[in-house]
């Protein structure tokens, strides 16, 4: 299996990368929340699965190692397949998935993409068990802080990032706001602004 791939971002769309690495460029299907952390021309290591079927293969990337293990925990459980297991790591991380399974909350697995009531019932029933402490304790912090793509290291983005960290909020999860709202027309004011609404 392909672990993972670090090269450069040569095409982004909404639900898919290409990055070159060895003169081969490597189309990854990823979330959009994964997309929005990488940009064009920068270097990038995305986490892989790499799916074998009849009817071809196909890479599904990842932000994080502990996203990935998400993604194979989910594809595990009866009904679920590689598109939806991504709506669900997509739209939440994994110590919001973790809590929402141990405490039974199906109205919160609910809100991914094509996850009905019933569905998330029995995400929770097939995993509920499989989940220990270790899961728990290993998902909180460090899920964020294993982001792998290039963070500026000056510039208005950099100092928006350094502001949100110094308010307590991790790398990953500051980088990720930034990225969903950044407009270079903007100053570090309204970056920092607009990613903290964000985040609310």
């Amino acid at each position: 299996m392909i672990s993972y791939i670090n090269g450069t971002v040569e095409n982004v769309s909404e639900t898919s990368v290409v990055i070159e690495t060895g003169g081969i460029g490597y189309n990854i299907t990823v979330s959009p929340e994964t997309a929005a952390l990488v940009k064009i021309g920068n270097t990038a290591k995305i986490y892989t699965f790499m799916s074998v079927r009849e009817d071809g293969i196909s890479l599904f990337g990842f932000e994080s190692i502990q996203k990935r293990d998400l993604f194979l925990k989910l594809i595990s459980v009866s009904g679920i397949g590689p598109k939806a297991a991504m709506n669900i790591t997509g739209s939440m991380s994994v110590a919001q998935f973790i809590t929402a399974v141990a405490s039974g909350d199906t109205a919160f697995l609910s809100h991914a993409q094509g996850i009905g009531k019933k569905t998330a019932q029995r995400i929770i029933l097939e995993l509920k068990d499989k989940l220990s402490t270790e899961d728990i304790a290993s998902s909180i912090g460090a899920e964020a802080d294993d982001i792998s793509v290039e963070i500026p290291s000056n510039g208005k983005k950099s100092e928006a990032l350094e502001a949100l960290m110094a308010l307590g909020y991790t790398r990953g999860e500051a980088f990720k706001a930034v990225s969903a709202v950044y407009d270079e027309n903007d100053s570090v004011e309204d970056i920092l602004k607009k990613s903290l609404r964000s985040m609310l």
